[in-house]
């Protein structure tokens, strides 16, 4: 009657297999196991087998069935279920692994490809601040670095493009400048002229900042 009894506690090595750690099996067995041997020595009593002559062994046999047999076949089931899960989450980490290690190949594949889309912007940007380097040498002012925003040198062409713009501000200053003392030059010359022929010539407009000086001027001499 105690062997089904005994059974029961299969399943809870079972359980504590598969719902914790795979060690947790081992423990739960080995309570069984002592659960066993002390519910059957609250319960047995051997003298009753054990009367009689013939049936001496009698209370060897049922020590045997009764208790030596639910205690070998919680060892059996601890152990199988212990290697069971202990392998089938050997298998679940060994996969884990294989998903981050793939996951990290993708990774440094990604992160190779941009670091090759960042070599080949920074030579292009590099040969792209070299011409305008040159160019703006050679005088030309109006060049710019034509980056797009989020390239690897756009926080460099960005300055640079505002130096250029200043310096193509001052170079027109410049011009306007060179240009409005080689009108007022002419028109002192024109002024002398007049002076020294004693005539009143009317004398002519430079489209630069001195012209209304000249317009004036006109003015008071017509």
């Amino acid at each position: 009657m105690l062997v089904p009894l005994f059974s029961i506690f299969t399943i809870s090595i079972i359980l504590a297999g598969a719902l914790l750690p795979p060690v947790a099996a081992l423990i739960t067995g080995l309570f069984s196991c002592l659960s066993i041997v002390l519910v059957a020595m609250l319960s047995l009593n051997l003298n009753t087998y054990n009367q009689g002559g013939p049936s001496q062994y009698q209370g060897v046999n049922v020590l045997a069935i009764a208790i030596l047999l639910p205690i070998v076949i919680q060892v059996i089931v601890s152990v199988i279920v212990y290697v069971i899960m202990r392998n089938l989450l050997s298998a679940i980490h060994r996969a884990d692994q294989a998903e981050e290690i793939v996951a990290l190949q993708m990774a440094i594949r990604e992160n190779e490809r941009e670091r090759a889309r960042e070599h080949k912007q920074l030579e292009e940007g590099m040969e792209k601040i070299a011409e305008v380097h040159a160019r703006v040498a050679n005088g030309d002012f109006q060049a710019r670095v034509s980056l797009e925003e989020g390239d690897v040198l756009w926080s460099i062409a960005v300055p640079l493009n505002n130096l250029l713009n200043r310096l193509q501000s001052w170079k027109t200053d410049v011009d306007v400048l060179l240009t409005t003392r080689h009108a007022a030059g002419y028109i002192v010359q024109q002024m002398r002229a007049n002076f020294h022929s004693g005539q009143r010539y009317t004398l002519p407009l430079t489209r630069t900042l001195i012209d209304p000086i000249v317009a004036e001027v006109n003015r008071l001499i017509s």
